[in-house]
């Protein structure tokens, strides 16, 4: 309903049909857990999820929005997110950060960076219910690249992905 709140602490959501949501949905973290949701239907109504990532020591790390706006709305600093151009061969410190699916790394770090001390982040909006991956990349390296032809990619979803089947079908 319009106004009303689920939260869903290190659980699952299964749903064979829509998901009709007006309200919140929180879908939790903390260390070692997370919720998530899975639906089999459309995604109706004007509500939000927020969906949350735990993120654990310092350095760098491999992240991913399960968003359609991607890091549009994130407790993370989006501007600090930053991704490998396989068809350059170099590290792009400005990408989109509305690309579903495309893999960013974030630093983790008290002096600054996409978080400053391990805890949950999160990202708000509506939910990815479909996805067809378009990852452009290079067949050979580019002049200083660091390799050739790969993609960090990311999980386009609120729910785990089976990845082997990913890379079966692709």
């Amino acid at each position: 309903a319009s106004g009303a709140g689920v939260t869903l602490d290190g659980c699952d959501l299964f749903l064979s049909g829509a998901l009709a949501n007006s309200g919140t949905l929180t879908l939790t973290a903390a260390e070692g857990r997370y919720a998530q949701v899975k639906v089999g239907g459309a995604i109706q109504g004007a509500g939000q999820v927020v969906q949350q990532q735990y993120l654990a020591g310092t350095g760098y790390h491999a992240l991913a929005s399960s968003m359609a706006t991607g890091f549009g709305t994130t407790t993370g600093n989006a501007s600090a997110l930053f991704a490998y151009d396989a068809a350059q061969g170099i590290y792009a410190s400005a990408p989109s950060l509305t690309t579903p699916g495309l893999g960013y790394f974030g630093k983790l770090d008290a002096a600054g960076g996409f978080a400053t001390a391990a805890g949950a982040f999160s990202v708000t909006g509506t939910p990815n219910a479909t996805h067809t991956y378009n990852l452009g990349h290079s067949a050979t390296q580019a002049a200083g690249g660091s390799g050739s032809g790969w993609n960090l990619i990311g999980n386009p979803y609120t729910c785990g992905l089976d990845w082997n089947a990913v890379m079966t079908s692709n």
